[in-house]
C-alpha cells in the first residue's frame, strides 16, 4: 500500500532551510536556484507532486536524484496554463527500483521560479505504523491525491498480475506442446502397427 507524506513533513530535509517556506499541513515552496529537498525511505516506488503556477509565471525547473542517479530535468514550460495546475507528477522512479533503502534528492534549479513540493508517495517495503509518519496528510487536492496513491499500488499490482500471468500462459504452452508431442506420436506408433 502506497504512503501519502505531505511536503511539510519532518522526514523530508530542507536545505537551506532559510530557502523554504514551510506551511502546515500544507505545500512547500522556494524561489531559489540550489534549493534542495531530500526524503530518505525503504521502498519500492516513490512519486513526487507538485504544484505548476499560472503561466505568468517562470518555469519552475527541478532536478530529481535518486541514490546518486539523476534524472532528466523536469521542465513544465510545455504544462503552463492559464490557471494553477495542482497535484501534478514532477518525478516517478523506474519501475525496476528494488526495495530497500534509498534517496531522493529533489533540487529546485531555476531563479526566481516559484517551486511548489505537495507530496510523495512511496510504496514501503514493510506497512509503516502511524507514529512512523506523524504528519502524512493529503496534498490540496484529496481526490487527485487518491487517484495518484491508487494509481501507484496500481502500478504495483499490476506487475505483479503481470509477472503471474506471463508464468502462467508459459506453463500453459509448455503443457501444450508436450501433449501435442504425445499425440503425435502415440499416432506415429499406432500407424507403424497398422503398416507391420
Amino acid at each position: 500500500m502506497a504512503t501519502n507524506v505531505s511536503a511539510s513533513n519532518s522526514f523530508i530535509k530542507y536545505s537551506p532551510p532559510d530557502a523554504w517556506v514551510v506551511k502546515d499541513d500544507g505545500p512547500v515552496t522556494t524561489i531559489t536556484a540550489g534549493a534542495t529537498a531530500e526524503f530518505s525511505f525503504d521502498g519500492s516506488f516513490v512519486q513526487v507532486f507538485g504544484t505548476i503556477p499560472a503561466r505568468n509565471n517562470t518555469a519552475p525547473i527541478s532536478t530529481y536524484t535518486l541514490d546518486g542517479i539523476a534524472s532528466p530535468p523536469f521542465d513544465p514550460a510545455a504544462l503552463l496554463d492559464v490557471r494553477t495546475l495542482y497535484d501534478q507528477v514532477f518525478y516517478q522512479s523506474s519501475p525496476e527500483l528494488l526495495s530497500g533503502n534509498h534517496s531522493l534528492i529533489i533540487n529546485s534549479t531555476q531563479a526566481g521560479a516559484q517551486f511548489i513540493l505537495g507530496s510523495i508517495i512511496f510504496a514501503p517495503s514493510f506497512s509503516p505504523s502511524i507514529s512512523a509518519f506523524p504528519s502524512v496528510t493529503p496534498p490540496s487536492s484529496p481526490s487527485s491525491t487518491t487517484n495518484a496513491a491508487t494509481t501507484s499500488h496500481k502500478i504495483i499490482v499490476g506487475r505483479l498480475v503481470g509477472g503471474l500471468l506471463a508464468t502462467f500462459i508459459i506453463l500453459a504452452a509448455e503443457i501444450a506442446f508436450l501433449f501435442y508431442r504425445r499425440r503425435r506420436k502415440q499416432k506415429t506408433t499406432e500407424g507403424n502397427r497398422w503398416d507391420s
